[in-house]
């Protein structure tokens, strides 16, 4: 016997649930990580920069030391590890602009969905401009993001070659 469109009905809804459910779950692993990776690039760029110091402070006050520094290249390398500390942060920030935009898509559906069940009106405004935003954000504090590595290795690269 096939099911009533009640049955149906709840069935739907029940299915529905479990599905946001599992999103709402999921979004926020997705943010957990993003804050780990975005973490895990001030720890780099900015353990970097200080491990550089330390290493020179020791070479320096060491006499008859056979490691021969190029500064030229360590300067170089110390600006491209605060560069990357510079674009985490951006990181951050475009993290934040991306959310907010979220947010306030949210808030826009919860608004109209109230506007239409409880008032019985026609919802007002457009989404598409929240949404364009969320996403224009997001693919700049990924670019950031992706940057920000990039300047971990490449300043890497540069305090090795610059300690020979």
């Amino acid at each position: 016997m096939p099911p009533t469109p009640e049955q149906t009905h709840e069935l739907n809804k029940i299915y529905a649930e479990h599905h946001f459910d599992e999103a709402k779950d999921g979004n926020k692993y997705v943010v957990d990580f993003a804050l780990l990776g975005l973490r895990s690039l001030f720890i780099l760029n900015g353990g970097a920069i200080v491990g550089l110091f330390t290493f020179i402070g020791n070479i320096k006050n060491q006499a008859g030391s056979l490691v021969k520094i190029n500064m030229h290249l360590l300067f170089i390398g110390f600006g491209i590890f605060s560069f990357g500390l510079l674009l985490a942060i951006f990181s951050c920030l475009f993290a934040y602009f991306c959310q907010s935009a979220i947010n306030s898509r949210d808030f826009m559906r919860a608004y109209n969905m109230y506007k239409k069940m409880v008032e019985h009106s026609d919802p007002q405004g457009d989404e598409s401009g929240l949404i364009k935003a969320a996403d224009s954000w997001q693919i700049a504090g990924i670019v950031s993001a992706l940057g920000s590595a990039a300047c971990f290795a490449l300043g890497a690269g540069l305090a090795l070659f610059g300690l020979s």
